[in-house]
């Protein structure tokens, strides 16, 4: 077997250390990051299957806190935001 000498070793232990430190982040899973998902999930349903769209938010409409939805949609929507765009908020929304 080969034996690493202490400068190889301590070069391995750097890389490794380096790698999982970069890692960290991919770990912290947040808001935004689940509503980026729900973009693409709605940006993929709109492209292949847009008939799913109105029953996909049908049944987000029944969440328990869609309400607080409709209060932030409400707001959103005094600024420019198109309604066409209420759905792919809605998911990116239901997501986080």
């Amino acid at each position: 077997m080969l034996k690493l000498h202490s400068f190889a070793k301590f070069s391995l232990l750097t890389v490794l250390s380096t790698i999982l430190v970069w890692q960290y982040p991919a770990f912290a899973w947040n808001k935004a990051g689940h509503m980026v998902s729900g973009a693409i999930v709605y940006s993929e349903i709109k492209q292949n299957h847009q008939q799913v769209i109105k029953k996909i938010a049908a049944i987000l409409k029944e969440h328990p806190e869609y309400s607080k939805f409709e209060q932030q949609w409400n707001s959103l929507n005094r600024s420019n935001i198109s309604a066409e765009n209420k759905n792919l908020y809605l998911f990116m929304w239901a997501a986080k």
